[in-house]
């Protein structure tokens, strides 16, 4: 009789339960289509002694409704050697559709050395072969990561004058 209450309250609460999980999975809106993402512009820059890049992004998409853009990852790399990286949520962001979103980002180069910080910092004759690699998170379902937009950049960059 214990067991057939338990079996019971299990099969009410569990429905429940899978209905609520469900809901708390936002899904993307229906005949959304995968953004495009792309880096613009690339710079080295001092701010108050500190190595940065200024990253400047274009983000369109065409699908029917705005998405939602959840975060902004970035990875900076010189001569191969990461020096950079950079993770930023973002709350109640949507991205409308059609039209073309300009985004600037500024990562400090929290992974170089003292040395080679102090030197892209300081040294604004200083040129560099960097690799840069952006990623919009729009779902972090395991099913939607076609939505995830990537984009790269490799070059020389330097300070702008």
């Amino acid at each position: 009789m214990v067991l057939f209450h338990a079996l019971s309250r299990l099969c009410i609460a569990l429905p429940l339960l899978l209905a609520g999980v469900l809901q708390g999975c936002a899904s993307l809106p229906e005949g959304a289509d995968p953004p495009e993402l792309s880096i613009t512009s690339v710079t080295l820059v001092n701010v108050d002694g500190q190595a940065a890049f200024d990253i400047g992004l274009d983000f369109t998409h065409h699908s029917a409704t705005a998405l939602p853009l959840r975060a902004m990852e970035v990875n900076v790399f010189v001569n191969g050697i990461p020096v950079a990286d950079y993770a930023e949520p973002l709350v109640d962001t949507a991205v409308t559709p059609d039209e073309k979103h300009h985004y600037s980002i500024r990562v400090t180069a929290n992974r170089a050395t003292p040395v080679a910080a102090a030197s892209l910092a300081l040294n604004r004759m200083v040129k560099v072969n960097a690799s840069v690699m952006v990623r919009a998170v729009i779902s972090r379902a395991k099913d939607e990561q076609q939505f995830n937009s990537s984009a790269t950049y490799e070059g020389i960059i330097g300070h702008v004058r």
